[in-house]
């Protein structure tokens, strides 16, 4: 059984137009290029399939991650401080995160 992740990132008062912008700005300030690399390593192993979203009129990403179970089990319990970090730096410059687990 697969863990699905849905990840939403809204700017208020945002002006991207396109989600490559968007993303761009946040990997920027979230600035953890090991944490990009692992994430990177778990697509290419295919232990996580990623599909992204942007909606230009609302400033929202939305990153839906499907987890193979044993790599989500792994990620979280190795992760979840660099997660907080992440949405900490984040939601100090504006942006509104929430993460769903189905």
């Amino acid at each position: 059984m697969a863990v699905v992740n849905t990840i939403t990132i809204t700017k208020s008062g945002g002006t991207f137009t396109e989600l490559a912008d968007m993303k761009t700005a946040f990997l920027t300030a979230m600035d953890d290029s090991d944490y990009e690399a692992h994430m990177a390593t778990l697509r290419a192993a295919n232990s996580l399939v990623t599909e992204e979203a942007f909606d230009a009129s609302t400033q929202t990403y939305t990153l839906t991650r499907t987890w193979d179970d044993a790599a989500y089990s792994t990620w979280n319990s190795a992760k979840s401080t660099d997660v907080a970090t992440h949405k900490s730096k984040l939601e100090s410059l504006g942006y509104t995160t929430d993460s769903q687990i189905t």
